[in-house]
């Protein structure tokens, strides 16, 4: 605002010194010019690589302030457009690696967190930090209508979907999430379309792939001979949970991040149609594994019953054939008795004759 308000007064001054005669004080006013443009540049610079990229932006830690001290910056640049010193195409350079900064601070501090509870778990052998056996009931119809396409179903819509219930069983990876999501909610504050593809690019190359490598050491580590000898009875319970973590996050973790990015970013053209958030009806729970288990009983039932059915009809076909084949030399016996009776009565009619 001093800046400003020294610039007007000097416009003010030499301007008005300068309406006489044209011809004789042409020198002196492009001078004066020359030189006000010269300071006005430096002020300009000074503010922004001195004052504001270095004492101010990083004081700030949240997206609320940064977005007021944005706005105020704006403000000021363009008023200084009035004397031909707008410098708001430069404002962008100086806040977006800060918005970025905040926001990916939230998915590094998931990252660490994720990385200590699987280490400091599995150096004492305890798994119960890592598992969660109460039932999950779900909520449906939670969202509201017109919010989400296809609600309770993951398919995908304009707002950004609820985090699949099924991960409160591994609470590692409803932590990990939860500071993803943290990370979204900063973003919605201070919204800048520039900061898209470098958030994008870091979710891409650096927080899946760090995840990933967590979980692997993670795996790898619980796998090793020996282990379930050195850390007691909830050791074969680490290896089990590690590789469930692992699937966990490939099948539905990744796809549910990517999936609330994008929609974070307003980018629904870079969303399948076909792709669908993972839900907890994907993952089958113990009434579907119940109900599996009575359909698999029905099946080897009738299948019993199916070859018994058959064993029945082939004891039958076997005694029919068993049958046929004893009454076959009956008949064959009875011919010479016929044969017999009918020479006695031939005998007899002759006799009689």
């Amino acid at each position: 605002q001093r800046c400003f308000e020294i610039a007007t007064q000097f416009l003010a001054i030499f301007r008005s010194s300068s309406t006489g005669s044209y011809t004789s004080t042409s020198t002196k006013s492009d001078k004066a010019s020359q030189l006000l443009s010269m300071w006005t540049t430096r002020r300009i610079d000074t503010f922004l690589n001195q004052q504001l990229a270095l004492k101010y932006l990083p004081l700030i830690s949240d997206t609320a302030t940064l977005r007021d001290a944005l706005e105020s910056t704006t403000f000021f640049a363009t008023s200084m457009g009035r004397i031909g010193a707008d410098f708001s195409p430069l404002l962008p350079a100086y806040f977006i690696p800060r918005l970025v900064s905040i926001v990916t601070s939230h998915w590094s501090n998931g990252l660490s967190a994720l990385q200590d509870t699987l280490k400091v778990c599995r150096d004492a052998g305890v798994a119960s930090p890592l598992y969660n056996s109460r039932e999950v009931i779900s909520h449906i119809g939670t969202e509201e209508e017109g919010d989400v396409v296809g609600a309770g179903t993951g398919v995908i819509g304009n707002k950004t979907p609820s985090p699949p219930r099924q991960l409160l069983s591994l609470p590692p990876l409803a932590r990990l999430v939860n500071t993803f999501l943290n990370g979204l909610n900063e973003l919605r504050r201070c919204l800048l379309a520039s900061a898209f593809p470098e958030l994008r690019l870091f979710f891409q190359e650096s927080f899946v792939v760090k995840v990933k490598a967590i979980l692997v050491e993670n795996e790898r580590a619980v796998l090793k001979p020996g282990f379930l000898k050195s850390k007691g009875e909830e050791a074969g319970k680490l290896r089990s949970i590690a590789v469930e973590m692992k699937d966990e996050f490939d099948n539905c973790v990744k796809p549910y991040l990517s999936i609330a990015l994008e929609v974070a970013f307003g980018d629904f053209e870079n969303l399948s149609s076909n792709e669908t958030i993972p839900t907890e009806s994907d993952s089958p729970d113990e009434g579907d594994i119940e109900e599996e288990k009575d359909e698999e009983k029905e099946t080897e039932e009738s299948v019993e019953q199916v070859d018994e059915v058959n064993e029945g009809d082939e004891q039958e076909r076997l005694l029919q054939s068993k049958d046929s084949a004893d009454g076959a030399p009956e008949e064959i016996a009875e011919e010479p008795v016929v044969e017999a009776e009918t020479e006695t009565e031939i005998d007899s009619l002759i006799d009689m004759e």
